[in-house]
């Protein structure tokens, strides 16, 4: 699915706006599995969006920040 260009110059694209790539188990964990499992959750959550064509996504990553910062990179 591509945008949709509507008359007035308005972009439709897909959008998700709560994307939790991490298990509530792995929250204040920051020993290297833990971080690891992260990352790949992150990478997985950001592949199948690309894949769906979401353009948008926003992260809720409660009491971390972590993925978010896989996410940046």
């Amino acid at each position: 699915m591509s945008n949709t260009i509507l008359n007035r110059g308005s972009i439709w694209s897909k959008w998700d706006l709560q994307i939790q790539p991490i298990s509530n188990n792995w929250l204040g964990r920051k020993d290297d599995d833990t971080l690891l499992k992260i990352e790949k959750s992150t990478n997985e959550f950001l592949k199948i969006a690309k894949e769906k064509e979401i353009k948008v996504v926003a992260i809720t990553d409660h009491n971390s920040g972590i993925a978010i910062d896989y996410a940046l990179n």
